[in-house]
């Protein structure tokens, strides 16, 4: 998965969990309002199946925006974790390449290339 499609995802899914989750939570207080007020059921029913259905549904669409949340965050430590190993890997190999020089020879005017003098700690 892309960066910027999981991060449109997030965006999308985190609106619309939070609107979904304040309509079933206004539905469901509106819902217990009538039952108080009103002598009629089916009403207050149907309210509260509908604001509960709502709430759910901000629930859900709350989970997948956090699912997509994790994406993100894996995305960008998995990019960050592989430049920093290029660059790692970069280093190690200037460190074990050994440095050359040009060596001009006083016969024919040639040019070569000999390696510069390298200490190790062979014996």
């Amino acid at each position: 998965m892309e960066l910027e499609t999981a991060q449109r995802k997030l965006a999308v899914h985190g609106t619309m969990g939070t609107v979904f989750l304040a309509i079933g939570v206004v539905a469901a207080f509106d819902a217990a309002f009538r039952r108080m007020s009103e002598s009629i059921q089916e009403l207050w029913m149907l309210e509260l199946g509908v604001g509960m259905s709502f709430l759910l549904l901000g629930v859900t669409f709350g989970g997948s925006a956090v699912r997509y949340l994790v994406h993100v965050d894996r995305i960008l430590e998995y990019s960050d974790r592989k430049a920093r190993r290029r660059s790692s890997d970069d280093q190690k190999l200037q460190r074990r390449r050994p440095k050359m020089e040009e060596l001009e020879t006083p016969e024919n005017g040639a040019r070569g290339i000999r390696l510069a003098s390298v200490k190790s700690n062979a014996v």
